[in-house]
């Protein structure tokens, strides 16, 4: 059964550990792994984007943000702060939009801490070389010099899991117990 509490509240924590069994849902399809190595990512530089000057009621259209790809067999654990005035959009490739009901697509801003002190609502995954993008809208009616966003989180690598018999998990014959790992929406 998979692991359904994959978005916990408070500081960010590790999803699984050396080990454990992960279902990563990238390109429409379930890939099964074993994780073999666990390692932090801290907030500040090279994490750190700034997408530059924005005129008032200016938008930056979606950037990609090569700094957080992944080499083969990782996947990476994300969250995102807005350190000034702007709010940003996440799209995970160039068409899939993250926090989107059916009508309207959610932003982060300056002050989305204020209801989500840990940032545990930004929380995204990046598998292999999947490239995550983020645009911005200057919602002031002054221009901004700065619009920056600094990301965090955690780089997991892991080996294709095999059966006892040696053949590969599939979605037809999943691991009883498994987490998910949602890398593209859904």
């Amino acid at each position: 059964m998979p692991d359904i509490m994959l978005y916990r509240a408070g500081q960010m924590q590790q999803v699984c550990l050396p080990g454990d069994l992960v279902g990563i849902w990238d390109q429409k399809v379930w890939t099964f792994g074993k994780i073999t190595l666990v390692e932090g990512l801290p907030y500040g530089d090279p994490f750190i984007f700034n997408l530059g000057a924005i005129a008032a009621g200016g938008v930056v259209q979606p950037v990609q943000l090569p700094n957080l790809a992944m080499s083969d067999l990782e996947f990476g654990q994300f969250r995102m702060r807005v350190l000034d005035d702007v709010a940003v959009g996440l799209w995970m490739g160039t068409a899939d939009r993250r926090w989107r009901t059916k009508n309207q697509v959610a932003r982060v801003t300056l002050f989305s801490h204020l209801m989500d002190e840990d940032a545990n609502r930004t929380e995204f995954f990046v598998n292999e070389d999947d490239y995550a993008y983020i645009g911005a809208w200057n919602e002031t009616s002054y221009p901004l010099n700065v619009a920056r966003v600094a990301f965090w989180g955690f780089r997991y690598r892991y080996e294709p899991a095999r059966q006892s018999n040696g053949q590969l998990y599939t979605i037809n014959n999943p691991p009883s117990t498994y987490t998910r790992i949602p890398a593209q929406a859904f």
